[in-house]
């Protein structure tokens, strides 16, 4: 199951950098979409980027953007309006093929490992109810958990005590992805408190 969990973590990080590379694509052609939507590859946004790289016309994307959106009909066609090349439009069609097919592959991923967790479901649960982990996040750590204490370098080891440490190098490749999954429920709870405490 950790391979399950190792493969769908890379498959995701690659998606996460063509995602950004698809951003500067479409910066790069003067379509400034991100000015106006939360996220450019929510459902709205999405289609109307595909819109775009099928050749059609800011007018005619309009149709596919969602009632929810606050901007104006007059700010989406100033954000949409750039100057894109037939460079532009090929190399985002394909990014937009390659994001779709990377969905869809760390989603057979997400099925496989979750069918494999099934006997697991009450740690499954337990572990949800730690504020960030959603259900995908508790099924990932509860893969890497293994020995948590002495793998996850994140808990006392055999060469601490109260008040004397030994020097020793950290060195076990096993904690990886239950290290950085960690991380990043620490990274989002901070992130959700600061913007609570610090609203701008």
């Amino acid at each position: 199951m950790r391979l399950i969990s190792h493969q769908m973590q890379k498959l995701t990080s690659i998606l996460s950098g063509e995602k950004n590379c698809a951003h500067k694509v479409l910066t790069d052609g003067g379509i400034r979409l991100a000015v106006v939507v939360s996220d450019i590859h929510g459902k709205s946004a999405r289609e109307m980027i595909e819109g775009l790289s099928r050749g059609e016309t800011p007018e005619q994307v309009l149709q596919y953007a969602s009632g929810r959106l606050e901007a104006t009909i007059d700010a989406l066609l100033d954000v949409l309006a750039g100057e894109s090349t037939d460079d532009h439009i090929f190399v985002l069609s394909e990014m937009l093929d390659h994001i779709e097919d990377l969905e869809r592959r760390i989603a057979i991923f997400a099925r496989q490992l979750l069918s494999r967790l099934d006997p697991y479901k009450a740690m499954l649960q337990a572990l949800q109810t730690i504020p960030g982990i959603d259900k995908m996040g508790a099924a990932m750590l509860l893969v890497e958990i293994g020995d948590f204490a002495s793998w996850s370098g994140v808990c006392p080891g055999n060469h601490e005590c109260l008040f004397r440490r030994k020097w020793a190098v950290f060195t076990s490749q096993n904690d990886t992805g239950e290290f950085c999954i960690l991380s990043q429920v620490i990274l989002s709870r901070f992130l959700v408190y600061f913007s609570h405490r610090f609203p701008f």
